[in-house]
């Protein structure tokens, strides 16, 4: 069970371990995620020839309007999960926002590489549980 202890002389909550280290995961994580995306985004802006889709795909994409969103919301995911792993409370809500949105990315770009974006999205997922269940330690104080 997760506990919660207070302070007095510093006036600061002190949470429990397994809380602590859930947030330097997802902050981790979250780098990892933030890399991965420019990566993918570096790709589809020097070569785009480099990602190959079939014709029957439902949504057709400019890969050089891709690989600028994949490289910005990189970097955004990065400087997030740098935040969160330094404790920034701010950094909790938007990290499950951009996780989230980083799902939904993630999905559409599936055709292009699917093992590569399924690797993604559960990366993505881990710092959903892993910030909410935080959330809810902070909540139980």
């Amino acid at each position: 069970m997760a506990t919660t202890t207070f302070d007095q002389d510093t006036g600061r909550r002190d949470h429990s371990g397994g809380a602590r280290v859930g947030t330097a995961a997802a902050g981790i994580f979250m780098v990892l995620v933030g890399v991965l995306h420019a990566f993918q985004g570096l790709v589809a802006l020097f070569n785009d020839e480099f990602y190959v889709y079939g014709e029957e795909y439902i949504f057709t994409f400019d890969m050089t309007g891709w690989g600028w969103t994949h490289l910005i919301a990189g970097a955004v995911l990065a400087v997030t999960g740098f935040a969160l792993i330094q404790g920034a409370l701010w950094a909790h809500t938007l990290a499950v926002v951009l996780a989230g949105l980083s799902i939904v990315v993630s999905f559409l770009w599936m055709p292009f590489y699917p093992l590569w974006n399924i690797v993604v999205i559960a990366f993505d997922a881990f710092v959903i549980w892993a910030v909410t269940t935080r959330r809810r330690d902070l909540t139980r104080s």
